[in-house]
């Protein structure tokens, strides 16, 4: 379906002539909706973070880990949440699988609303990062078993398009008053410069990659956005999978008519230690009628 359809969330599926550039056999990819949930959570009810201290003192800076393997240019230290169950100087600590990263097992950091104290490159919230295991006071049981049907699985294949992370390239500062959901004030967070550079006036761009959208399998509204799987530096490559993409809406503030979209594409990235995460990445947007951004070379 090429028409985007006003007063819905549409989810368009079908190929772009203009940005064709993801597999080179669509005809053969795996449906997208099927590498996607609704909603994504545990079968199970359980949360899917756990707060955990680290294992120095929380007033000791701990850096992160970016999915290559690099230490991140930020750190955490006195973390004080809002909106969560975590104590102040706690990690929150998703459950959903260990990477290998920097020789170790790692979680990712789930970050949000709160301050960090060793926050000096202008982020409005907390950090997410690959957080070691070696780091933490604890280790956390995984909810691996409750990940629903084909979500961040191994698809048939990946023979598509070898990308460079480079999302410093397509983010503007239009991009952060462009929401996912339809109907949004203003002062909402579901914005998509959420997918493009996290830096911020850090030294190196990075973004994430996802186990789902931030809409629904259906095009509906989802209750949070993208449940982030990797955390992605400028320069990480990752391999696109034969796996059909997806052009999601974007509206203006108060508005129902979308007014463009973002290409995602589901693909494969590797670790530092050559382990492998499969997810969906924003490669590119654009205003209707204009030219595509793209946050990979």
């Amino acid at each position: 379906m090429r028409i985007w359809v006003t007063l819905m969330l549409v989810a368009c599926t079908t190929p772009d002539d203009e940005l064709d550039d993801s597999t080179g056999e669509l005809a053969s990819a795996e449906p997208a909706e099927r590498f996607n949930a609704d909603p994504f959570k545990p079968t199970n009810g359980a949360v899917p973070y756990e707060c955990i201290f680290p294992a120095q003192s929380s007033n000791v800076s701990l850096a992160g880990r970016f999915a290559d393997g690099a230490t991140t240019f930020y750190s955490w230290r006195a973390l004080d949440w809002s909106g969560t169950t975590c104590q102040p100087g706690q990690l929150r600590v998703a459950r959903w699988e260990r990477l290998a990263i920097d020789g170790e097992p790692a979680y990712v950091m789930r970050g949000g609303g709160g301050s960090n104290a060793d926050e000096v490159f202008g982020n409005g919230g907390i950090r997410f990062a690959h957080v070691l295991a070696s780091a933490l006071a604890k280790q956390t049981s995984l909810l691996t078993a409750d990940i629903p049907g084909r979500v961040g699985r191994a698809p048939a294949a990946c023979s598509g398009a070898l990308y460079t992370i480079d999302p410093a390239r397509g983010t503007t500062a239009d991009l952060s008053a462009l929401y996912y959901k339809p109907d949004q004030p203003s002062s909402s967070g579901a914005k998509w410069d959420n997918y493009g550079d996290q830096a911020g006036t850090g030294p190196r761009a990075y973004a994430y990659m996802l186990w789902t959208w931030p809409v629904k399998p259906d095009g509906g509204e989802n209750a949070g956005g993208g449940q982030i799987r990797a955390i992605l530096p400028a320069g990480e490559h990752v391999r696109v999978c034969n796996v059909a993409p997806v052009y999601l809406p974007m509206y203006r503030a108060g508005s129902r008519a979308s007014v463009g979209r973002v290409k995602v594409v589901y693909a494969r990235a590797r670790t530092g230690d050559d382990d492998i995460a499969y997810g969906w990445v924003a490669v590119a947007w654009r205003y209707d009628g204009d030219d595509w951004h793209y946050f990979v070379d």
